[in-house]
């Protein structure tokens, strides 16, 4: 299953990766386009479309406004396989070590309407996104890999 495999809404976003130094979707890259031809859109990591060109949004957590959730993709995310591992790791409270919440560097939700597919939470602390009243995906999703290391480095770290 791809999501959101037709349009591109963000083609000027530059890939988080660059700014918070590591890739804040994980496997949820795999739920992308996969590619055959390198392009700024591509992750060398994963061979896809990085996922921030489709699902970012121009909000951060102490926005007023946020975005009306979309119910193809947010169906879409929930029949892909990938949606299985992050529910199990959200029961499990899988919590990467990363501290911050991205949107905060990148001044903007690199989540976007994907978040609606967490549960809300009934109490808020540090991991929970004021906006969205959900825990911040990048305690499950955040990784070590980065497009902008492997362009340096030429290898993905895997």
């Amino acid at each position: 299953m791809v999501i959101n495999a037709g349009k591109i809404v963000h083609k000027e976003r530059e890939k988080p990766c660059y700014q918070l130094g590591m890739c804040p979707y994980d496997e949820i890259t795999w739920s992308f386009k996969q590619v055959k031809k390198d392009s700024n859109f591509t992750c060398l990591v994963f061979s896809r479309h990085c996922p921030v060109f489709y699902i970012s949004e121009d909000v951060v957590e102490t926005s007023l406004k946020r975005h009306q959730r979309s119910d193809k993709l947010t169906e879409d995310f929930t029949d892909s396989i990938f949606r299985n591992r992050w529910f199990y790791r959200e029961k499990e409270k899988h919590i990467h070590p990363y501290e911050k919440k991205p949107c905060h560097q990148l001044k903007y939700c690199p989540y976007g309407e994907l978040i609606y597919t967490l549960r809300e939470n009934d109490s808020t602390s540090e991991m929970t996104c004021k906006l969205y009243n959900r825990t911040c995906p990048i305690f499950y999703l955040g990784c070590g890999h980065s497009d902008k290391k492997y362009r340096e480095n030429g290898s993905g770290g895997f």
